[in-house]
């Protein structure tokens, strides 16, 4: 993915389990999604909470994230949490694991499911609350642009 997904977000929604087309990790915000590599393919392996090398990637979509958008509020966002209800046996990613590494990034951590709708309405309002009050505290402290935004430049949320 170019870093012209992300330049200038302020806010990042990092999926570890997709679910679309196969697809694993990819970081979901800006103005699109994202591919793992130019050409890249379906990845093999299905992308849940049941597939911890799904976490794997996310990690890395933070670790670039924060290189180089110092400002962007990070959520991370296990998905597919729907198939732990049929099978609680089948979760690869422990909770807590990814709530030490949720904190140790200082990211909120949310587990959905599009199936059931389960935490998709509070992560989208926790994203907008959160931009909310970083905007007001932004006009009242006078903050410009972090160091990889352009002076001026608009950029996803």
């Amino acid at each position: 993915m170019s870093r012209i997904y992300y330049r200038g977000a302020r806010a990042a929604i990092v999926c570890y389990g997709t679910g679309t087309g196969g697809r694993g990790s990819r970081y979901r915000g800006g103005r699109g999604g994202g591919r793992r590599g130019p050409g890249a393919g379906p990845d093999p392996s299905p992308p849940d909470l049941t597939n911890s090398s799904s976490f794997q990637r996310a990690k890395f979509w933070v670790n670039e994230l924060q290189n180089c958008e110092e400002g962007c509020r990070i959520y991370l966002c296990g998905t597919k949490s729907d198939l732990l209800e049929d099978d609680p046996r089948t979760r690869a990613v422990d909770f807590h694991d990814a709530q030490d590494y949720a904190d140790e990034v200082k990211a909120e951590l949310f587990e959905t499911s599009s199936k059931t709708g389960q935490s998709v309405d509070e992560l989208f309002q926790k994203v907008a609350e959160d931009y909310v009050h970083f905007t007001a505290f932004q006009v009242m402290t006078g903050e410009r642009a972090g160091p990889c935004q352009a002076p001026g430049a608009g950029g996803p949320v």
